[in-house]
């Protein structure tokens, strides 16, 4: 099995089916999950890792690591908008405060 950090929801499949003849997939989920080794080997899964939407890992200390990584990420993009919106409320206020001056005087 290989851990991997997928950003997308992937399905792969090497066309094996269950009773029923429905075809076998193996999907990720959006985070941390684990595939049988044989996705590795597929097109689709060296597309993604290319374009950055899976990140394969061997052990789990450096995944753990990653995942520190972008929960820093989302949490500092969290505190920039929250910051923005704080500037913005501010200049709310000071634009509330001008305009009620102009009108009583």
């Amino acid at each position: 099995m290989i851990k991997l950090l997928a950003d997308k929801v992937f399905a792969f499949d090497r066309g094996e089916k269950d009773k029923q003849g429905r075809l076998i997939r193996y999907k990720t989920k959006i985070g941390f999950c684990e595939l049988p080794n044989w996705v590795a080997d597929t097109d689709l899964f060296k597309m993604a890792v290319k374009e950055g939407s899976i990140k394969s890992f061997v052990d789990s200390s450096k995944s753990e690591s990653v995942l520190k990584e972008q929960e820093n990420a989302q949490l500092k993009k969290r505190l920039a908008a929250l910051e923005e919106e704080n500037a913005l409320l501010k200049g709310e206020k000071k634009s509330m405060k001008k305009s009620g001056a102009k009108a009583t005087a």
